[in-house]
């Protein structure tokens, strides 16, 4: 395929992420467990996905528990495992007295699921003879999933992201539609006036972005209310032009052959209980434009144009709606409630995106034309503009929109708007070199034009909050303070950019990359003869160096693009016996006799037999609790009592609201909390979780927390990673 230049500032990209899962059994009759393996340099999903999946089963060893709906039960069973790999074990065996629905008696059958890497696995228990019970218990002891039998069989379903599934979607619709009128697009178009003509129409292709012919319909609501959807071409007859200029002229001519479906998005309140009434959706107790959001669909390309589940943006797979959506518009793919609904009430946090005409192509057409359509481009970013305006000075955790109000106003010569056409090159003053200071360092405008804003700025701008707006990139100082990620997201995973087109122009495109290196602080991704190291080569991540008892799981998870895993004891206190139990294996048990500091090297070999090596510290203390112990409400909430949610509560001591809250009870245990705990580790990258990268002071409102001094007090982190490596269980 022949890259076009990057991301545009339309209102579609997104992200979910996948990775490969394996397991074995002690009685089973299936193949041996495949090896881990990269499919491919970059796997054909690697793009467009959320950076934390959220799996339903972090890596480590499970147990399979078969019991029966009554005590004592007799007869044979059968138990299929289906893993994310496609692969499909079978298991055999029989109860003599069973031990009924439990997850902890004796007599009830166990079977190993092991878990190298995160993700998930269908489990099916059937029996002829009896009302089976299935249970999935972690290695804490801790049941994970259970299901009862409907007749002969007990199916237990746990994919291998929570948020990349139909019920996601099925309970994102029943929040932002809660009456089925926009299962069509004929719905929607009604519902949202669009049966008497569009306020404005555009034609235009996105070179940045997808690279589709956009056919975009625009309508003017009540109150700031707005809706908008626009039909995509893609012509894929010519090879390697899938994303090219011949979109642009299907557009134009409304061919259907190559319509590929439609995406819509309305902004204004929601009525998710069908009363009458719009919905408090911030929980401020006023109903106002700080109660709008963007509310995201997708369409077929044949009529009757039926809503999408799913929907494949860039022919990396199909992702769960709103998945697809919510990355380019600053949103967060939160789980679902313990009650199957959907949070905030259908509330993404996401934000409309402004048009950046500049990015787009046009056709000399009369009509078509960039001069002809600039009054539709100005209406409808004057009418984001305004959904951006609630946000000019943010209350508490909200996003601080006053960047975005200043980009947005500067395309159109300032506030008041006062330039009928779109002002190309815009460069923040907080990006135009300083040399009085050095920083911004020379040449930071003409970086920022060329990089920041083509592959960059359309996702960060709509992120962070008033607390914490690093994120968003309006500054030099912002993007630099980012330097570790960076190398590590862009040159190492190869995660970002998160579209596909983006990335190929960023590593394809002469320069860029090497544009990109010279302005990140204290760059290191230089080979021997300091050439650029590019994402693709095997990258080992051996995992943050903590203090634990042994014995003690090693996780390398983290690590990218390999085939082969060799783990080695490099150091030891003097005398000491120790051992891995496979050195081969990715996540590996350390056992040790004596206590003291340990060292690990992950060495993992990827294409052309490249190998790359890191290193980890494990302190051996046998005073502390095994990890293996930890449990999320005896061990974690405490902690969290202790000292987070003197902020991250819905009543803060402090008086100031932040983004995430985890409301704890006064005693007992809330399954809320637990989730929302979760969604901030990331077991694809567990020593990269926020719940251990925030404390640190990493980019935190709150700055480095007790217990979080990696050269003093590092108790509590060393009990968070060590709980997050056991897999987190509750």
């Amino acid at each position: 395929m022949t890259p076009t230049p990057n991301k545009s500032r339309l209102m579609l990209c997104g992200l979910c992420v996948a990775m490969l899962v394996s397991a074995c059994s002690r009685d089973d009759d299936a193949a041996t467990t495949p090896a881990i393996t990269s499919d491919a340099v970059f796997p054909n999903d690697h793009f467009l996905q959320y950076l934390n999946p959220q799996h339903s089963l972090a890596a480590g060893d499970y147990d399979i528990v078969a019991g029966t709906a009554t005590v004592g039960a007799f007869g044979n069973f059968t138990v299929r495992v289906e893993r994310d790999d496609g692969q499909v074990q079978t298991l055999r065996g029989a109860w003599g007295a069973s031990g009924g629905p439990s997850a902890n008696a004796s007599n009830n059958p166990r079977f190993d699921l092991a878990m190298p890497l995160p993700g998930g696995a269908k489990i099916t228990l059937s029996s002829a003879d009896t009302q089976p019970m299935l249970f999935l218990v972690d290695d804490n002891g801790a049941v994970v999933g259970s299901a009862s039998g409907t007749g002969s069989v007990a199916t237990l379903d746990m994919p291998r992201s929570r948020t990349d599934e139909a019920e996601y979607t099925d309970a994102y619709y029943a929040a932002v539609d809660p009456l089925g009128q926009r299962t069509t697009l004929t719905g929607f178009r009604t519902v949202n006036g669009f049966d008497d003509g569009p306020d404005a129409h555009i034609i235009f292709r996105d070179t940045k972005d997808l690279g589709y012919g956009r056919d975009m319909y625009f309508k003017l609501g009540e109150n700031g209310a707005f809706a908008l959807f626009v039909r995509n071409f893609q012509v894929q007859a010519v090879p390697g032009e899938d994303y090219g200029p011949l979109n642009l002229d299907a557009a134009i001519a409304a061919d259907t052959e190559y319509h590929i479906g439609t995406n819509a998005i309305e902004f204004g309140p929601v009525d998710t209980d069908s009363d009458g009434n719009f919905d408090d959706t911030n929980g401020d107790g006023i109903i106002d434009t700080r109660d709008y959001f963007p509310k995201f669909y997708t369409y077929e390309q044949f009529p009757p144009f039926y809503r999408r589940e799913r929907v494949d943006l860039d022919g990396r797979g199909g992702k769960a709606m709103p998945i697809p959506c919510i990355v380019c518009h600053g949103g967060r793919a939160d789980p679902l409630l313990p009650d199957g609904s959907f949070p905030r009430l259908g509330d993404t946090l996401s934000r409309m995106q402004g048009l950046d005409v500049e990015s787009f192509e046009f056709v000399d057409v009369p009509g078509r034309t960039r001069a002809d359509q600039e009054a539709a481009f100005k209406l409808i970013n004057s009418t984001v503009l305004g959904s951006y305006r609630p946000y000019a000075e943010p209350e508490n955790g909200e996003w601080d929109g006053s960047r975005a109000i200043a980009q947005l106003e500067a395309w159109y010569g300032g506030p008041g708007l006062p330039s009928d056409t779109f002002i190309d090159g815009y460069t923040p003053d907080a990006w135009r070199p300083n040399p009085t200071t050095g920083s911004p360092p020379p040449g930071s405008d003409v970086f920022y034009r060329e990089v920041i804003a083509d592959h960059c700025r359309t996702c960060h701008l709509l992120r962070g909050s008033v607390h914490q707006s690093d994120i968003d990139f309006t500054t030099y100082d912002k993007f630099a303070s980012y330097s570790p990620e960076l190398q590590r997201l862009v040159f190492d995973h190869g995660k970002m950019p998160l579209a596909l087109i983006t990335f190929q122009n960023l590593n394809d495109t002469g320069g860029l990359l090497e544009q990109l290196a010279t302005f990140i602080p204290d760059f290191s991704r230089l080979g021997p003869n300091q050439q650029l190291l590019r994402p693709g080569r095997p990258i080992a991540e051996a995992g943050p160096s903590r203090v634990a008892p042994s014995p003690v799981r090693l996780i390398g998870v983290g690590s990218r693009y390999f085939d082969s895993v060799q783990w080695a004891i490099v150091d030891t206190p003097a005398g000491a016996s120790a051992s891995l139990d496979d050195a081969s294996a990715i996540n590996p048990i350390l056992t040790t006799d004596t206590d003291g500091d340990y060292t690990l090297q992950l060495t993992v070999t990827g294409l052309n037999n490249q190998a790359h090596s890191d290193s980890t510290t494990v302190r051996i203390d046998s005073s502390q609790t095994p990890a293996s112990d930890l449990r999320f409400f005896d061990d974690i909430q405490p902690l969290m009592e202790a000292d987070c949610v003197q902020c991250h509560s819905a009543t803060p001591t402090q008086n100031v609201l932040p983004p995430v809250f985890y409301t704890l009870p006064a005693d007992g245990e809330n399954r809320d909390v637990y989730d929302e705990v979760l969604a901030r580790v990331n077991f694809s990258d567990p020593g990269n979780s926020l719940l251990l990268s925030k404390p640190l002071g990493e980019h935190h409102n709150g700055g480095l927390r007790p217990g979080f001094d990696l050269t003093g007090d590092r108790s509590r982190f060393d009990t968070f990673v060590n709980w997050i490596m056991e897999g987190a269980p509750e």
